[in-house]
């Protein structure tokens, strides 16, 4: 038995017949926590742009390989008691991103985004992707790859917007 199984190792891992890999919903959650008391991200309108800039589907498709499902920036995930599955789910949507933009009194916005593998397997590649997506709703995401070592100490809630996670 043996649980967290990273999701590239997975796929190769039920190739063997003596294998069998279940998938279990759990409560462990991936996120991009920011400071909402720095700036920009004291601007509601900008953390608004930023979640509807994101294309969740794609990082639970390209990081997690299908093993996860789309969160909605609360940490009760859909196989717990109180998930509420009335909320409405947010996707990418570069014309919501930039109508909040706009609220904020901007056309684009620059901000960076530190990462590190400390964080979550595939944090660094999430946060490219993050970029990318964010890029065609003119959100300039300059993805900061922090080390390993310190990344607790040294980023996890002292920069402003930074990759995490959360057992649940």
């Amino acid at each position: 038995m043996a649980g967290k199984v990273d999701p590239k190792t997975a796929k190769f891992d039920s190739r063997d017949p003596n294998v069998t890999l279940h998938s279990v919903a759990g409560t462990q959650h991936y996120s991009f926590p920011m400071l909402t008391n720095a700036a920009p991200f004291d601007d509601n309108n900008i953390r608004q742009a930023i979640k509807w800039g994101i294309d969740r589907q794609e990082l639970v498709d390209k990081i997690l390989l299908g093993y996860g499902e789309v969160g909605n920036d609360h940490p009760i995930g859909s196989g717990q008691k109180y998930s509420n599955a009335r909320l409405e789910q947010k996707t990418f949507d570069p014309d919501k991103a930039r109508y909040f933009l706009k609220q904020a009194g901007m056309d684009s916005l620059d901000v960076e985004l530190s990462s590190s593998d400390a964080a979550f397997p595939g944090a660094v590649g999430a946060a490219t992707l993050i970029s990318n997506s964010a890029a065609k709703c003119g959100i300039n995401v300059s993805v900061k790859r922090e080390p390993n070592d310190g990344y607790w100490s040294e980023v996890w809630t002292k920069k402003p917007w930074c990759a995490s996670y959360w057992a649940g």
